[in-house]
């Protein structure tokens, strides 16, 4: 059932020992990595769509339209806003319940909301 020839007993104790000294030839391939890699990258993708959904399943109309998700890392979801105005409705929203529902309609935990003002860029030279 092998491919391996008959060993005459005498060297079959120098065989066991070659068996056991050779090291197994080494895997220079990238399949391991580019797997590991694969695998959070879909964890990543389910995680952001889940929150996208939930976020605007459950962020009132008024605030939905002035509101762009930026990203989310290490539970802590970043939301930009134009100014302060929206800031402070958006803020008010999330302590008023909003931050609770929308960690139960996403499906990863979002531990905190980080809302960013952004600024238009200028064209000054």
């Amino acid at each position: 059932m092998t491919d391996r020839p008959e060993i005459p007993p005498e060297f079959a104790a120098l065989d066991r020992l070659r068996r056991s000294r050779v090291r197994p030839e080494r895997d220079l391939t990238l399949q391991r990595d580019l797997s590991a890699q694969l695998v959070l990258l879909r964890r990543l993708r389910r995680s952001s769509a889940g929150v996208a959904e939930a976020w605007n399943a459950t962020v009132p109309d008024d605030l939905l339209g002035l509101t762009s998700l930026r990203g989310l890392a290490s539970a802590v979801l970043s939301v930009g806003v134009p100014d302060d105005g929206v800031r402070f409705r958006l803020d008010r929203w999330l302590r008023a319940g909003g931050q609770i529902e929308l960690s139960r309609a996403a499906r990863t935990p979002i531990r905190k909301v980080k809302i960013v003002i952004e600024r238009p860029a200028s064209h000054d030279a």
